[in-house]
Protein backbone atom coordinates (compact mmCIF):
# COMPACT_ATOMS: atom_id res chain seq x y z
CA UNK A 1 0.00 0.00 0.00
CA UNK A 2 1.01 3.20 -1.02
CA UNK A 3 0.62 6.19 1.41
CA UNK A 4 -1.46 8.70 0.66
CA UNK A 5 0.79 12.71 1.10
CA UNK A 6 -2.20 14.29 0.33
CA UNK A 7 -3.93 15.69 3.64
CA UNK A 8 -7.45 13.43 4.90
CA UNK A 9 -10.49 15.75 5.03
CA UNK A 10 -12.57 15.15 7.98
CA UNK A 11 -16.13 14.71 8.49
CA UNK A 12 -18.30 17.04 10.06
CA UNK A 13 -21.62 15.37 10.65
CA UNK A 14 -24.41 17.96 10.77
CA UNK A 15 -24.72 21.36 8.76
CA UNK A 16 -26.89 23.35 12.03
CA UNK A 17 -24.85 25.65 14.19
CA UNK A 18 -22.29 23.61 15.91
CA UNK A 19 -21.55 21.89 12.81
CA UNK A 20 -21.14 25.04 10.77
CA UNK A 21 -19.12 26.59 13.69
CA UNK A 22 -16.97 23.11 13.72
CA UNK A 23 -16.31 23.44 9.80
CA UNK A 24 -15.53 26.33 9.61
CA UNK A 25 -12.64 26.64 12.32
CA UNK A 26 -11.44 23.25 10.66
CA UNK A 27 -11.17 25.30 7.67
CA UNK A 28 -9.75 28.32 8.99
CA UNK A 29 -7.02 25.61 10.39
CA UNK A 30 -6.07 24.99 6.63
CA UNK A 31 -8.13 21.54 7.48
CA UNK A 32 -10.34 19.86 4.28
CA UNK A 33 -13.51 19.29 5.51
CA UNK A 34 -16.61 17.81 4.24
CA UNK A 35 -20.02 18.67 6.36
CA UNK A 36 -22.30 15.93 5.76
CA UNK A 37 -26.23 16.40 7.12
CA UNK A 38 -29.21 14.35 7.09
CA UNK A 39 -31.17 17.08 5.42
CA UNK A 40 -31.45 18.81 2.15
CA UNK A 41 -30.29 21.90 3.56
CA UNK A 42 -28.17 22.65 6.52
CA UNK A 43 -29.56 24.64 9.12
CA UNK A 44 -30.39 22.12 11.49
CA UNK A 45 -32.64 23.82 13.72
CA UNK A 46 -32.51 27.10 12.11
CA UNK A 47 -33.85 25.61 9.07
CA UNK A 48 -37.00 27.25 7.22
CA UNK A 49 -39.64 25.66 5.19
CA UNK A 50 -42.12 26.00 3.09
CA UNK A 51 -45.67 25.46 4.31
CA UNK A 52 -48.66 26.63 2.33
CA UNK A 53 -46.87 28.47 -0.03
CA UNK A 54 -44.96 30.48 2.91
CA UNK A 55 -41.14 30.29 4.45
CA UNK A 56 -41.85 28.61 8.15
CA UNK A 57 -39.19 28.65 10.59
CA UNK A 58 -39.18 24.76 12.11
CA UNK A 59 -37.22 23.55 15.31
CA UNK A 60 -35.46 26.86 17.38
CA UNK A 61 -36.68 30.01 16.32
CA UNK A 62 -33.45 31.54 17.02
CA UNK A 63 -29.77 31.40 18.44
CA UNK A 64 -27.78 34.15 20.53
CA UNK A 65 -24.03 35.16 20.39
CA UNK A 66 -22.76 36.09 23.47
CA UNK A 67 -19.68 34.69 22.73
CA UNK A 68 -16.99 37.10 21.47
CA UNK A 69 -16.12 34.48 19.25
CA UNK A 70 -19.33 32.66 18.21
CA UNK A 71 -20.32 36.09 17.05
CA UNK A 72 -17.53 36.54 14.69
CA UNK A 73 -19.53 33.55 12.84
CA UNK A 74 -22.60 34.78 13.33
CA UNK A 75 -21.80 38.06 11.62
CA UNK A 76 -20.12 36.10 8.74
CA UNK A 77 -23.15 33.86 8.32
CA UNK A 78 -25.22 37.39 8.39
CA UNK A 79 -23.13 38.55 5.45
CA UNK A 80 -23.46 35.91 3.37
CA UNK A 81 -26.93 35.59 3.83
CA UNK A 82 -27.03 32.55 6.13
CA UNK A 83 -28.77 34.23 8.85
CA UNK A 84 -30.23 37.39 10.06
CA UNK A 85 -30.84 39.80 12.83
CA UNK A 86 -34.54 39.33 14.12
CA UNK A 87 -35.02 41.06 17.47
CA UNK A 88 -33.40 41.70 20.95
CA UNK A 89 -37.05 42.65 22.63
CA UNK A 90 -39.63 40.55 23.51
CA UNK A 91 -43.06 41.62 24.59
CA UNK A 92 -45.05 40.06 27.08
CA UNK A 93 -49.18 40.40 27.08
CA UNK A 94 -51.73 39.07 29.00
CA UNK A 95 -55.48 39.18 29.02
CA UNK A 96 -55.13 42.91 29.90
CA UNK A 97 -53.04 43.51 27.21
CA UNK A 98 -49.28 44.41 27.60
CA UNK A 99 -47.72 43.45 30.41
CA UNK A 100 -43.93 44.49 30.27
CA UNK A 101 -40.85 44.41 27.40
CA UNK A 102 -38.18 42.40 28.05
CA UNK A 103 -34.79 43.02 25.90
CA UNK A 104 -32.00 40.57 25.87
CA UNK A 105 -29.32 40.21 23.51
CA UNK A 106 -30.12 40.08 19.32
CA UNK A 107 -31.34 37.09 18.28
CA UNK A 108 -30.02 35.80 14.99
CA UNK A 109 -32.65 33.59 12.73
CA UNK A 110 -32.93 31.87 9.34
CA UNK A 111 -32.80 34.16 6.47
CA UNK A 112 -36.01 33.96 5.06
CA UNK A 113 -38.02 32.50 8.23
Amino acid sequence: MTPSTSQPTVAVVGAGIAGAACARALLSGGVAVEVLDRGRAGGGRLASATLSGRRVDHGASYCTAKDERFAAVVDDWVSRGLARPWTDTFHVAGPEGLRETKQGPVRYGAPRG
